[in-house]
């Protein structure tokens, strides 16, 4: 999973860098196109017609001018074609469609009625609470979770306390975990979802989907075909 992101990532941008040099090349050859132009304009203008300029030195020049001006349009030719390789950034990450991820992010995705996420706790806790919040900050889900040193995955069922499915949609989860002391711990949630699409975000990036929300593919710590559940509640508070 982390060599397919690395490959992706680095393909961007060397296409980015591509299509730098290759703008910079245009901006050269039309400058170069310009100052010819305007020389051949300021020769003709001020040649003596008694005396005019021998006919082969101008076809040389004319074919140097022609030379400089096929060179521009193949660069413009270039830059639409590396533009469309861009846009098609999109096929290193079909594979993810359908997968389930787990990714950095503050929301937490409920699909088709069901959410799950894991967190790591860094030493064993006495307390370990954890909440899931609705968009204006009403705790819609909570329960106790796994004290123990280690990874954990909780799934949820899309349930409040009384047993209404709630709709889908983005969530946010807090988890506070402390240890024999009473001391905080250092904990955080990685949600997981399933890619529902590949899509092209506002600055033209191909981002993953998962029911809207859009991640980029270097958020990724994990990919799975189907997640175990190890963890099943409808407690809330």
């Amino acid at each position: 999973m982390t060599s397919a992101v690395g490959s992706s990532t680095s393909s961007a941008s060397t296409q980015k860098a591509t299509s730098a040099s290759t703008t910079s090349a245009l901006g050269s050859l039309s400058g170069s196109f310009d100052m010819m132009l305007k020389l051949l304009v300021a020769q003709m203008q001020n040649q003596d017609p008694t005396a005019p300029q021998d006919a082969n030195e101008m076809t040389k020049q004319l074919v140097s001018f022609t030379g400089v001006e096929q060179q521009i349009s193949t660069n413009s030719k270039l830059d639409q074609l590396i533009t469309l390789q861009n846009g098609s950034g999109t096929t290193p990450l079909l594979n993810y469609i359908g997968k389930t991820v787990a990714f950095d992010s503050a929301q937490l995705p409920l699909q088709q009625g069901a959410a799950s996420f894991n967190y790591t706790l860094p030493q064993a806790a006495s307390t370990v609470q954890i909440s899931v919040m609705d968009s204006t900050g009403k705790v819609v889900f909570a329960d106790n979770g796994d004290p123990a040193k280690g990874a954990h995955l909780i799934e949820w069922n899309g349930k409040n306390a009384a047993g209404t499915q709630l709709a889908d949609g983005f969530y946010k989860i807090n988890i506070t975990a402390k240890d024999s002391s009473g001391k905080d711990l250092t904990v955080s949630a990685v949600p997981r979802g399933q890619v529902t699409a590949v899509e092209t975000d506002s600055s033209g990036k191909a981002v993953l989907s998962i029911g809207g929300l859009q991640i980029s593919a270097d958020t990724v710590k994990g990919i799975y075909e189907k997640t175990n559940t190890n963890h099943d509640s409808n407690a809330a508070a």
